[in-house]
């Protein structure tokens, strides 16, 4: 995955991660050309950001597509530009293209056809895409102590056709989790006992202790100022929603992480 913006980076690993994927980033063509060479595995899916600085990401794939010793991944270029040239872009190398902002559902489609399509070539027949929930009855974890949060939360999960079960505190959301898998946590930041940071960083502890595919974690917070963002960020959480929470906001940004539409 090539972006030179650091937000998308993140944004796109959590999300891949969650399916299932390994992932490598790079911020820069340089930096992406130095880990398709320098790799003792090929990869076999490069998304690659239209705009970018120095060498942008026509002139990155159609210097991917001419190495042979690269071994040919499936290029995916990504823009906000809708006037990319089609043409051009066929001839660099890159096969799709995907318009910014990112629709996951559309993005997770596309890779479990790329990569289907590329373990058909191969003589193993385990590596395709593991399989990804449709998420119209996935289940989703609120973390909330305030019961009035808690039924408003539960009755827009529902509304937007999720199951759900409800922790008062972040000690109960971890053990909810060792128990159940979860497509998503909504997690509030302020309860007692563990708060939702403590929580967040104890999830991220142990998934990496236990080679655990990364959780997405939703915070759920009445500030959204840059400080506040940078805290939930630092404890390991992928995105917010402010309170009071809206069925717009938890749709999308359900949408992001778990690649379902409601």
């Amino acid at each position: 995955m090539v972006d030179d913006n650091a937000t998308n980076l993140m944004v796109l690993d959590g999300q891949l991660g969650a399916w299932g994927m390994d992932v490598d980033t790079a911020g820069s063509a340089a930096d992406a050309l130095a880990l398709l060479r320098g790799s003792t595995a090929s990869y076999d899916v490069v998304l690659l950001d239209l705009c970018m600085p120095e060498m942008d990401g026509l002139e990155l794939a159609q210097t991917i597509s001419r190495d042979p010793a690269l071994h040919g991944p499936r290029l995916v270029l990504l823009t906000s530009d809708t006037e990319v040239d089609h043409d051009r872009a066929w001839e660099a190398g890159g096969r799709e293209i995907l318009a910014k902002p990112l629709p996951m559902s559309r993005l997770r489609d596309l890779l479990a056809a790329l990569l289907t399509r590329t373990a058909s070539t191969t003589e193993e027949p385990d590596a395709t895409m593991p399989e990804v929930s449709d998420g119209r009855r996935a289940r989703v974890l609120v973390a909330e102590d305030n019961e009035v949060n808690q039924i408003v939360a539960e009755g827009i999960l529902k509304a937007l056709g999720y199951d759900c079960d409800v922790a008062a505190d972040g000690v109960e959301t971890l053990e909810a989790l060792e128990r159940t898998a979860y497509a998503a946590v909504l997690m509030d930041c302020q309860m007692p006992v563990m708060d939702g940071y403590d929580a967040t960083r104890e999830l991220r502890r142990r998934e990496a202790e236990q080679g655990l595919p990364r959780l997405p974690v939703i915070a759920m917070t009445a500030s959204v100022t840059e400080g506040e963002r940078e805290r939930c960020e630092a404890a390991g959480m992928d995105d917010f929603v402010p309170k009071p929470i809206t069925p717009s906001d938890l749709g999308s940004a359900l949408e992001r992480w778990t690649g379902t539409r409601a």
